[in-house]
């Protein structure tokens, strides 16, 4: 499976997942968007809507394809991303943890 394709099949399965957990929950208005631009290959799971009196709005999950690489930029989840990309067939040393500092990631043995 092509890394692209992995990325949003694995996000919309994740929103999917969240969406039927959480139906129950929706008291206030809440919402998960998906927002998926193939022509940068970004990809990210964004959630808005309103907790009492305050609007909120946060990235949960931001995923770049560069190159041969997936770039995982933020997680604020508690998903394990690269497991599960894995079990979509992505070698878990194809993601890259775009969160972590360049130099440890040359120390874990990613590219900076």
């Amino acid at each position: 499976m092509d890394k692209i394709r992995a990325v949003k099949e694995y996000l919309n399965e994740v929103v999917s997942y969240w969406d039927d957990t959480n139906a129950t929950l929706q008291e206030n208005y809440q919402r998960h968007s998906l927002v998926f631009d193939d022509k940068r290959k970004s990809y990210l799971v964004l959630w808005h809507g309103w907790h009492g009196k305050q609007h909120q709005h946060r990235v949960l999950i931001h995923l770049d394809v560069i190159g041969d690489y997936i770039w995982l930029q933020r997680n604020t989840t508690e998903e394990e991303v690269v497991d599960e990309l894995a079990k979509k067939g992505i070698n878990p040393n194809d993601v890259i943890l775009g969160f972590v500092e360049p130099w440890i990631r040359q120390k874990m043995g990613m590219p900076a």
